[in-house]
């Protein structure tokens, strides 16, 4: 359970499909196999959630207080029954929310205010790389990136 949530803090609100369909299949599993209880469920929809973090719009800091928060929630100790509190609290399992951050550019028509997909380009702090994406994207963190600018053109 412990690489299933490293799985999805790895890909946190990237929705990312393979990871959807590989958690998905966990959580289908009999509960007569062995270590499929309360713990386990748990732990993938916690890992089910951390995918589609704030609906695909979030993902996860690397201050030192994210860091300290999502380690409080990943504990790699989980409940048995869910009134379990033997080894861990269970109310810290949501301290995951103060590691979330929004990182989602989304860019809109100014008429329409619908989203258009338009790329961009990332210049970093560094001054020796740049990153081109397209909207909508997730953003590597926002700390690290200089400047954001627009390579749509109007022909």
């Amino acid at each position: 359970m412990t690489c299933c949530c490293a799985l999805a803090i790895l890909f946190a609100g990237s929705g990312d499909v393979e990871c959807l369909r590989f958690f998905r299949a966990l959580s289908f599993r009999s509960p007569k196999e062995q270590h499929v209880g309360f713990g386990s469920q748990m732990c993938i929809s916690m890992c089910l959630g951390f995918l589609f973090l704030g609906g695909g719009l979030q993902t996860f800091s690397t201050s030192n207080i994210a860091i300290a928060g999502l380690l409080c929630s990943v504990y790699p100790i989980f409940p048995s029954t869910p009134s379990d509190n033997r080894y861990h609290l269970q109310a810290l399992r949501h301290f995951y929310v103060l590691a979330a951050e929004p990182r989602c550019i989304v860019t809109l028509n100014a008429l329409t205010r619908q989203p258009v997909s338009v790329p961009i380009k990332l210049n970093f702090k560094d001054n020796s790389n740049y990153e081109i994406l397209r909207t909508p994207c997730i953003t590597p963190p926002f700390s690290s990136i200089s400047s954001i600018s627009s390579l749509f053109l109007l022909f």
